[in-house]
């Protein structure tokens, strides 16, 4: 299995080089990795309901719209092994962004440790409220989608 390398990965299934056993365990690692950001019983759900129920339609919104848009793509590049495709990728890119986010965690939490005066109570506050935690979530949707878009594209090129 991949974990990180995009490009790799992309050649072998453009070569058929991933078997359905690994294509599985792909799947599987997309479902459990997919299960521990979705936050459930986590600090992660919003104060008012409005967000809550703002921000699940527009993350099935983006779930609907980038599934699809994936989809056609990969019919207009032969229409070939979709699922292990979309799996496959969605756990890399998946994996990729869960290590940006952990560094940005990380430089933000030595930030508000080290530096006196307003800037870490400004930090704190401004990453705790609705708006800026939709506004975080929609950055993922786009960044992710874009990501397996942009890779569906490669591998059509090819």
């Amino acid at each position: 299995m991949i974990w990180f390398d995009i490009k790799t990965l992309e050649e072998k299934l453009l070569n058929y080089q991933i078997s359905e056993k690994t294509g599985y365990y792909y799947l599987l690692a997309f479902f459990v990795l997919a299960w521990f950001s979705s936050g459930e019983g986590d600090s992660y759900k919003f104060e008012s309901l409005h967000w809550n129920v703002v921000n699940f339609l527009t993350v099935l919104f983006f779930i609907v719209w980038g599934t699809r848009k994936v989809y056609y793509i990969n019919q207009k590049g032969g229409d070939k092994d979709f699922l292990k495709r979309y799996f496959s990728m969605a756990f890399v890119h998946m994996m990729r962004i869960g290590v940006i986010l952990l560094g940005l965690a990380f430089i933000i939490n030595l930030i508000t440790e080290f530096l006196p005066g307003y800037l870490p109570d400004f930090l704190h506050v401004f990453s705790w409220n609705d708006p800026t935690e939709f506004i975080q979530n929609l950055i993922l949707q786009i960044a992710f989608y874009s990501l397996l878009i942009r890779s569906f594209k490669r591998i059509n090129k090819a």
